[in-house]
């Protein structure tokens, strides 16, 4: 590709080819030295923003992206679904102050009629992380936060790993 640029083989090239010595050769060497620490840092960056693109908001993706930031073989990082259970809820806009109780014929469940204000929050997922990363979880609240779809919730939940 045009990144994979070798700076001291153009270096050597673009000498005429009377100075093209050992001598001179060592010293194109030395000053072209930044731009070769220049394109490794590029493609240093590239390899990582590569990595980081590949992952996306599937959860198969984000457990592979943790399980891989901390070297894990067994996978011991996982996400599961929320197991909360949500009530039926609908919405009423008429009047904020007014919260209604239905109880429909066919079940015994209820149908709680709340306010535009009032709400349920509840996570959608939950990571389970082992006991003794208790110390990194920064870095998985950061990868969690990076690569999860937009308006997403989770919850970090920390297991004993035998």
């Amino acid at each position: 590709m045009w990144y994979n640029v070798d700076i001291y083989k153009l270096g050597a090239y673009l000498l005429p080819p009377f100075l093209r010595k050992k001598r001179m050769y060592a010293f194109l060497c030395v000053f072209l030295y930044p731009f070769y620490w220049l394109c490794k840092m590029f493609k240093d960056y590239r390899k990582t923003s590569l990595r980081k693109l590949n992952v996306n908001g599937q959860v198969a993706y984000i457990e592979k992206m943790l399980n891989d930031e901390f070297e894990f073989e067994n996978r011991e990082i996982y996400i599961t679904d929320s197991d909360a259970l949500k009530p039926n809820v609908a919405d009423m806009y008429r009047d904020p102050s007014v919260t209604m109780t239905i109880y429909p014929e066919s079940s015994e469940e209820k149908l709680y009629l709340e306010s535009g204000d009032e709400s349920i929050k509840s996570e959608d997922y939950i990571v389970n992380v082992p006991s003794f990363l208790a110390d990194k979880l920064e870095v998985i609240k950061t990868i969690v936060e990076y690569n999860k779809p937009a308006g997403r919730t989770y919850k970090i939940n920390l297991y004993d790993y035998e």
